[in-house]
């Protein structure tokens, strides 16, 4: 992990900081155990598989571990499909806060899972340890997470990378950049995380 001499910082106002208190206290419990994932990004090949998004949400239910899906507009269906499919209790809050607003939530939070997307770069700025799938693009580009605790996942394939910012679909059409990272090792990721806090 690189490391910098300074950290990155976002500022909110007083609003946006009580509506976020009050979306966390309306959907988490006090001594509840949770984590966010943040499934989109504007290009496909960047988004994780959702199928394994679902597997790792009911694998963190099963151990009494909420998850709460953030993301834009854009993302809110997606978020809600996941949801859906996981049978848990997982919250869908994508489309219902800012930049702002999403960042001051992710503060709230011990981990979040993230592609290489936005969400990442909000929870590096708002020191909220983070577990990035990394696909298409590779981390010397240098939008890597940055912070002692995160960790970035991703495979060793002779095709990576194909693209500064990924593709709308694979060039070679097999996508074992994201299929190879498994749900089965983003769990035993989370897990081992959480226990390390």
């Amino acid at each position: 992990m690189m490391n910098f001499p300074s950290q990155t910082e976002l500022f909110w106002n007083d609003s946006i900081q009580a509506n976020a208190d009050s979306l966390f206290h309306q959907y988490i419990l006090e001594g509840e155990k949770v984590i966010g994932m943040a499934p989109g990004s504007i290009w496909n090949t960047k988004r994780w598989l959702p199928e394994y998004f679902v597997e790792v949400i009911r694998k963190l239910y099963k151990k009494g571990i909420k998850t709460i899906l953030l993301g834009g507009n854009e993302d809110a269906e997606l978020c809600q499909q996941i949801a859906d499919k996981a049978d848990s209790n997982a919250i869908n809050l994508a489309g219902k806060l800012s930049i702002l607003g999403s960042a001051a939530f992710i503060k709230k939070l011990p981990l979040l899972l993230t592609n290489d997307s936005a969400p990442l770069h909000l929870a590096n700025a708002v020191q909220t340890d983070v577990i990035a799938l990394f696909g298409p693009t590779i981390t010397s580009f240098g939008f890597a997470p940055f912070r002692e605790n995160d960790i970035v996942l991703e495979t060793n394939l002779e095709c990576r990378p194909c693209g500064k910012h990924g593709h709308h679909k694979c060039p070679l059409k097999h996508f074992d950049c994201m299929k190879m990272i498994f749900p089965d090792t983003v769990f035993d990721t989370i897990i081992q995380a959480l226990e390390n806090k």
